[in-house]
């Protein structure tokens, strides 16, 4: 075993999507295109108003979004820095649950202007070629696309298992984009668990498992010591995805990296 498991314990590394530190570069964005990513979630294609490059970020990382009279709300940017835009999925919420991204879902369109911040967050794919395990849910599979987009372009080689939750095919945002991402990767894998399957939604092909994420299906992806795990979803997931990593006692602590989506009331 490990002995950093025995001695001296290593927290996983965790932050949250309301962790915003002093937000700087504020900058106004015009929508170049928007279009549906799945049953209430839009994906906004934005770039620079100035007309000026973008800032460096890494893969995974956040930018904050503000209009006025909301406080500004951080977003997880599924796009690298190659592509030269901005690429974010945003989810509508009922009530008033989630205010400033149901108001960006229905009332942000093509040509219109939104304040973004300066790119930020200490979630991010790491430069090196060992493998990675991601393993998200819901709208959480954002940043693993920018990931997995960098690794597809930078290190197609490199080992990836991914494993991904949702309710059903209805709700996966960027599903054929995933999907075509991770078949540009040779060595990798793809399990997709459905909660609430449609009927068409086919078992195999669309998704792999029903219910929850069994703990079988989650360790022969935590086979190697040397993988980095990343994720990404509502606090209960992760915590629970977490404390199951640990108990194999395979990956050691500081190699998980989790975001938990905090939905902003």
């Amino acid at each position: 075993m490990f002995g950093f498991f025995e001695s001296k314990p290593v927290e996983p590394e965790v932050t949250h999507s309301s962790d915003m530190p002093t937000l700087t570069g504020w900058r106004p964005f015009k929508v170049m295109h928007r279009q549906e990513a799945c049953a209430n979630t839009i994906l906004l294609t934005l770039m620079p108003a100035d007309d000026q490059p973008l800032p460096a970020y890494r893969p995974g990382q956040s930018v904050a979004l503000r209009l006025p009279g909301l406080d500004p709300r951080a977003y997880t940017l599924c796009s690298t820095p190659e592509e030269g835009v901005y690429r974010l999925c945003i989810k509508m919420f009922e009530g008033n649950r989630g205010e400033l991204s149901s108001l960006i879902c229905r009332t942000l369109h093509v040509g219109e202007h939104i304040d973004i911040s300066e790119p930020f967050g200490g979630f991010q794919l790491k430069d090196a070629d060992t493998p990675v395990v991601m393993i998200a849910e819901g709208v959480g599979i954002t940043p693993m696309v920018a990931m997995l987009s960098s690794i597809a372009t930078d290190h197609p080689l490199r080992r990836v298992h991914m494993i991904y939750m949702t309710k059903n095919g209805s709700t996966f945002p960027l599903q054929d984009e995933t999907k075509q991402l991770m078949h540009m990767i040779p060595d990798s894998s793809l399990a997709v668990g459905y909660t609430d399957p449609r009927p068409d939604d086919h078992l195999g092909q669309d998704y792999q498992f029903t219910g929850k994420l069994m703990p079988a299906t989650l360790r022969t992806a935590c086979l190697d010591p040397t993988s980095d795990v990343y994720l990404c979803g509502s606090q209960a997931f992760v915590e629970e995805v977490q404390a199951m990593v640990l108990q194999y006692r395979t990956i050691p602590a500081d190699h998980i990296h989790s975001q938990i989506f905090v939905r902003n009331h």
